[in-house]
């Protein structure tokens, strides 16, 4: 079985590849592969639903992460990527409950700049920068990715204050980069050269 397991995450993690290169179809059926061979992954669901999102077939993906939840309704990654995917459909009330669930369930900064972004895209400004001045006060207790900085700072416009976020995220080489070119969230960059010089240079133009 664990064998099964593994071939699952191989599986899964060409379809990321697939998927962060823009090959949205491929990547598709390397999730379905990876799921047939492990169905109950926790890990595996949430991450398909990432998948869909990132492939911008928001109702599919929420789907996904529903499923997910009815495996186990605590997994708080599962609660971001649903209120994540509901936010590029504009539904931002529903947005700010599932975010709300995920950090109360153990989510931590991701969770909190995902809130940041929702509020903000919901014409709640206030409340947005409210979230944003908790992470930056959080900074001075311990390392907080300024990726996450940059999700807040896009949601509000301020696109300066995101290039600057994301230059230091590229510098610490992380890891939620890597779907930059495909994520829907900086569909806001993406006419400024910044954007395409950051892709350049994270290695997503093939």
């Amino acid at each position: 079985m664990r064998r099964f397991a593994n071939l699952a995450t191989a599986h899964l993690w060409y379809a990321f590849y697939l998927t962060a290169m823009g090959r949205f179809d491929q990547g598709a059926a390397e999730a379905e592969m990876a799921l047939e061979l492990d169905p109950l992954s926790l890990n595996h669901n949430a991450m398909c639903g990432w998948l869909l999102y990132f492939s911008r077939r928001y109702g599919q993906a929420i789907e996904r992460f529903r499923a997910t939840i009815e495996l186990e309704p605590n997994y708080f990654l599962a609660y971001w990527g649903m209120g994540w995917t509901l936010v590029q459909q504009g539904r931002y009330d529903e947005a700010v409950v599932e975010l709300r669930k995920g950090l109360a369930l153990g989510g931590g900064t991701e969770l909190t700049a995902a809130l940041s972004h929702a509020y903000a895209r919901a014409g709640c400004a206030e409340e947005a920068r409210r979230l944003l001045d908790d992470l930056r006060e959080l900074t001075k207790r311990r390392y907080v990715a300024p990726f996450y900085f940059a999700l807040a700072n896009v949601g509000l416009g301020k696109i300066d204050e995101t290039f600057a976020a994301l230059e230091q995220a590229y510098r610490d080489r992380f890891e939620w980069l890597a779907p930059f070119k495909v994520d829907p969230v900086w569909d806001p960059l993406r006419d400024d050269p910044r954007f395409d010089d950051l892709v350049r240079r994270i290695g997503l133009a093939r």
